[in-house]
């Protein structure tokens, strides 16, 4: 009984891990580009080694990529938001 469930197992594994296709892409960054200070007050971006370094505000990694819906194959993207109705 016990092999039955350990099998059983094994197979559910294999399908879910194994035999299942890969959805994975970069996440985008959240597009923050200023820095705080302990009061909240909003300070340039601090370098290595400055107190506050580290924030979100300091980094680029994967910026948004915005694709007009207008465009069917993008081959370049804009870091600019669409325009909005507000």
């Amino acid at each position: 009984m016990g092999n039955k469930f350990a099998l059983y197992g094994l197979m559910v594994w294999l399908t879910v891990f194994l035999f299942s296709p890969v959805f994975a892409w970069p996440v985008p960054d959240t597009g923050q580009t200023k820095c705080y200070d302990d009061t909240g007050e909003i300070m340039p971006c601090p370098t290595p080694g400055q107190p506050f370094h580290g924030q979100d505000g300091n980094y680029t990694i994967n910026p948004p990529c915005y694709i007009p819906s207008s465009i069917q194959k993008a081959t370049t993207c804009t870091h600019q938001p669409p325009p909005g109705p507000w």
